[in-house]
């Protein structure tokens, strides 16, 4: 006896590229999802490869402004789904300086979930409200660095700590 088998229904599961519109600040996005094993994808009618697992990534390369993508999954019975996603992107908002009493970022070096002995040394960048008084463990005073060509962004603080042994 012989027995057809029958074939996939047809999905598309996103994990980048998720929202039906995203609003981004890079031109170089990934769309990143699953779909039937057996299915074959294609962006905007390009084919993309569909690994062995159902794995997916097509890599996007943004003009400015909106970007509509349509994602079709087709099974090998032709049953085929459309998931339709767009993409707005804009040119990131140049940096300004922090204009209240607050902490933007602060930056370590080096960096990272790191297993630090006696004797290394930590190096500390703070952007905060310029003109402050920055410490790090409530001790360690942090310097604003001057405006100059190298470093045009006011209140931008730095400094050191070298870790000491404790008992």
């Amino acid at each position: 006896m012989i027995q057809a088998q029958k074939a996939e229904a047809p999905f598309i599961k996103l994990v980048n590229g998720t929202k039906e519109q995203n609003n981004v600040t890079a031109a170089r996005q990934f769309i990143v999802g699953s779909t039937c094993k057996t299915c074959t994808l294609t962006i905007n009618g390009e084919a993309v490869k569909v690994y062995n697992s159902g794995g997916f990534a097509y890599e996007l390369k943004l003009p400015l402004g909106d970007t509509a993508y349509e994602i079709k999954a087709t099974a090998s019975d032709n049953k085929s789904l459309v998931k339709k996603i767009g993409y707005n992107y804009k040119l990131p908002k140049p940096a300004e300086p922090v204009k209240a009493l607050d902490i933007e970022s602060v930056e370590t070096f080096p960096e990272g979930n790191l297993v630090l002995q006696a004797g290394d040394k930590i190096s500390f960048k703070v952007k905060a409200l310029p003109g402050a008084d920055v410490s790090i463990f409530n001790k360690i005073p942090l310097y604003e660095m001057q405006v100059a060509p190298g470093n045009t962004m006011p209140g931008i603080y730095r400094g050191e700590y070298i870790v000491k042994a404790t008992a």
